[in-house]
């Protein structure tokens, strides 16, 4: 009984299964890829803050997201119930100060 049946078969039964180093080394390569996407990942969220959206990517997602208001049954909200099309149209090309959108 092998002790470990992994290495028993690639050691006997297979001629192009990688040897016990290259296992070892791309388990190693593996686990550094890992913490390097983890890493990457990190920095993209810690850049999402400073990337804008271009005001045609801004009026879809609001356009969006009123379908969505508009479209839901189930919500009795204020927003729905008083943001007519109208309102809405009016509303979704102002900028505050701080150029903040609905």
């Amino acid at each position: 009984k092998p002790e470990d049946a992994c290495k028993f078969l690639r050691q006997i039964m297979c001629e192009t299964c990688p040897t016990d180093e290259q296992v070892t080394e791309m388990t190693k390569d593996l686990a550094d890829s890992k913490k390097e996407i983890c890493c990457l990942k990190k920095e993209i969220m810690s850049m999402k803050g400073e990337v804008r959206r271009s005001s045609s990517e801004v009026a879809l997602a609001l356009t969006g997201g009123f379908d969505k208001l508009k479209e839901d049954e189930a919500c009795t909200s204020l927003l729905k119930k008083h943001l007519t099309e109208e309102v809405f149209n009016e509303l979704k090309e102002k900028k505050t100060a701080l150029k903040s959108t609905l």
